[in-house]
């Protein structure tokens, strides 16, 4: 029988909830509108999906987006209840840990395009003026959102695998279960990056 070596997704602690809830105090609306723009599915436009993240609950922004991207996708849809919940929460953190470590970087730069963002520069021309910014950070959340995701859907695939096993063992012989390989995971769960205006990058595009 095959033995799953990969993860089983786990919930984040509440020490990492406050994090996530402390980055999201520091992100401008105009970056919040670029993260919205990579998470948001074929089926949702992206100021829909920034909508709704604004009249999240503190701290309920983040996991907003990666509701979305993994609702709209049919990837999840083998995830078991509490692991799929495990993996939004996940992927949450690990977009919140992207946005946390390219603000706290560029602070020490005070004069770089990111350095006045994350001094709480509100002008909204400058918002304007600092978008390629914003979106290279967005994009990067994405990126390592998506990470956590392909790591859950590994899981689930070995989890059924194990179980057919399991299951062909206790009713008599039965054909082999198919091979599976993690990176079939890793493309099907991947953020494409935005390239130009209009681009969106997608979790789990269908």
């Amino acid at each position: 029988m095959t033995e799953n070596r990969i993860a089983r997704p786990q919930p984040i602690t509440p020490e990492d909830r406050e994090f996530i809830a402390q980055v999201e105090q520091r992100v401008p609306d105009a970056l919040f509108d670029e993260v919205a723009r990579e998470f948001a599915p074929a089926n949702l436009a992206p100021d829909q999906l920034a909508r709704q993240m604004s009249e999240a609950a503190p701290g309920g922004r983040l996991r907003t987006a990666v509701d979305a991207a993994m609702s709209g996708s049919r990837h999840f849809g083998s995830l078991p209840p509490a692991e799929r919940s495990a993996a939004a929460e996940q992927a949450t953190l690990a977009a919140a840990q992207a946005i946390d470590s390219s603000l706290t970087i560029e602070r020490k730069e005070p004069t770089s395009r990111l350095g006045l963002i994350a001094g709480k520069v509100a002008d909204k021309a400058v918002d304007l003026a600092f978008r390629g910014s914003y979106r290279d950070v967005a994009n990067l959340a994405a990126n390592k959102a998506s990470e956590r995701l392909s790591g859950a859907l590994n899981w689930s695939r070995f989890h059924q695998m194990e179980e057919a096993q399991r299951h062909a063992g206790a009713v008599g012989p039965a054909a082999a279960a198919p091979q599976y390989k993690p990176a079939d995971a890793a493309s099907s769960a991947k953020a494409t990056p935005a390239s130009k205006d209009g681009d969106r990058g997608r979790i789990a595009r269908d």
